[in-house]
Formats: structure tokens, C-alpha cells, sequence
């Protein structure tokens, strides 16, 4: 180990929720390891005033590849003492299986479970070495809580990741290492999310919560050790409503929308 500070470490940090909570964990004094794919302005993040205060470092890896997932985390084990793991990149598409490209459904798998799966487990024995309270915070999302129909591995993949962090955070009772599990709804982080929402009419809209917002609050509730997390009052409502209808219910409603935003 070459350093004696510590680090947080942050996958998808280069944009979206990802970047907030890189500016949240800063606020409060963080060292931070950023993690992101090559060309996506990592060096340039790195040098704006809200990190100027803390140090910084940025690693450039794609986690869909199974050599540079087990790449990254031995270099960070050589290298680095965490504090915190932040297993933030994600991703997903709103198609059906029959028009989804098999590439894009194995990206999903690879990023939303595997690389999750895999940096915790190799980066667990570095956090259990941090002298104090450590955490994971693994990202999931509101629609892990229903299967939907035409976005289906997406949110498979999110149960995944919420049963994931669950059974860990029972697993490492009576250790230093603390898990939560955020399930942020739909943030206007891209074109493309803008243009989805859009089509998926005033259902989607309802549910925004922004970046800026679901980050504050994720990082606030994850630092009390809080182990589910559900950012703003109308997706914990949406939440409600989806724990005491029957899953057919949920799976027509939530699907129906998806199926006419394919279809727009």
C-alpha cells in the first residue's frame, strides 16, 4: 500500500448521479478515486473548485471487461486504503428482447451485476482494513421493484443489486463495513433519458427527482448507515403503491408505458 490516506472509491463518476455524489462526498471532505471509461472527461472533473480542498485521482477503466475489472481492483489494493466503495455505473435500454442487441444485454449484465458483484468482492478485504466505519454503496433503482416489459434485464438486473446489498449488509454484521442500497427514479442525466421521459408522458415526470437532489440525499442517509434509500417523497409513494398492488397490476402499468415510448 502505497498511500496512508484513505479514498472513496466511485464508478460512473464522470456524469449523472455519479459526478453529484462526487461533489456531495468532497463537500464533506472525502479523498476521491474516481472511475470511469477512457474519453469521458475525468481529467478535466478533476480540476474544477469543488475538489480543490481534498485530493483526487481518476482512473480510466471499461468495467464491462472482465480483464480491466480485475485489473482495476488489484491496482487499486496495491495502491490505495478505501473507505468507501461506490458501485455507481449502470446501465440499461428500453427495447424488447426481440429488437435488443444480445452485446447490449451482456453490457448490462456485466456492468449492473458482474462488476458490482466482482469489485466488492475483491475490494471488501481493503474497506475491513480501513480503521473506522467503512461503507459500500451499491445504486439500484425504482425499478427494481417491478419486472417491466420491454426493459426487462434493466430491472432484473437492479433487483439484482438490491437483494445483492441486502444479504451483504446481513453478512457483515459486527464489522466496520456498513452497506446501503440507493433505488433513485428517473433523472434527466441525457438526451436520451430527456427524450424517453418525454414520450413516457406526465407518469415519468411525476417521478423526477434531480440528480443534484437524489445525491444529497444518498449520501446523507448512506452515512448514517442507512441500508435501503429511496431519494424524494413521490418515489417512496411510488414505492408504497407498488408494495401493496398485486405484480400483475404494476407489471400492466409500468410496461404499458414503456411499450408506447417504444413504439413513439
Amino acid at each position: 500500500m502505497t498511500t496512508q490516506k484513505s479514498f472513496a472509491l466511485l464508478t460512473g463518476a464522470s456524469r449523472g448521479l455519479g459526478k453529484q455524489i462526487a461533489y456531495e462526498l468532497a463537500k464533506r471532505g472525502y479523498n476521491l478515486l474516481l472511475v470511469s471509461l477512457p474519453g469521458e472527461g475525468l481529467d478535466k472533473l478533476v480540476m474544477e473548485p469543488q475538489f480543490h480542498s481534498i485530493e483526487v485521482q481518476y482512473l480510466e477503466y471499461d468495467l464491462t471487461d472482465k480483464q480491466q475489472l480485475y485489473a482495476l481492483s488489484e491496482h487499486v489494493n496495491a495502491n490505495y486504503q478505501l473507505c468507501m466503495l461506490i458501485n455507481n455505473a449502470g446501465m440499461g435500454c428500453s427495447k424488447s428482447m426481440l429488437e435488443a442487441d444480445s452485446h447490449l444485454i451482456d453490457q448490462i449484465i456485466q456492468l449492473n451485476i458482474t462488476a458490482t458483484s466482482i469489485l466488492t468482492h475483491r475490494l471488501l478485504p481493503n474497506l475491513l482494513r480501513y480503521r473506522g466505519n467503512a461503507h459500500i454503496l451499491n445504486v439500484s433503482s425504482m425499478a427494481s421493484y417491478s419486472p417491466i416489459a420491454y426493459k426487462t434485464v434493466y430491472p432484473a438486473s437492479k433487483r439484482f443489486v438490491h437483494n445483492f446489498s441486502m444479504g451483504l449488509r446481513y453478512e457483515l454484521k459486527g464489522t466496520n463495513v456498513f452497506v446501503s442500497v440507493t433505488h433513485p427514479g428517473p433523472m434527466l442525466t441525457n438526451n436520451e433519458i430527456k427524450e424517453k421521459v418525454k414520450h413516457l408522458g406526465l407518469w415519468a415526470k411525476c417521478l423526477l427527482v434531480s440528480p443534484e437532489l437524489s445525491a444529497k440525499i444518498t449520501v446523507h442517509r448512506m452515512l448514517r448507515k442507512q441500508n435501503s434509500i429511496i431519494p424524494g417523497v413521490i418515489n417512496k409513494i411510488n414505492w408504497l403503491l407498488m408494495s401493496v398492488l398485486p405484480e400483475f397490476i404494476t407489471i400492466s402499468i409500468i410496461s404499458g408505458q414503456y411499450k408506447k415510448a417504444s413504439n413513439s
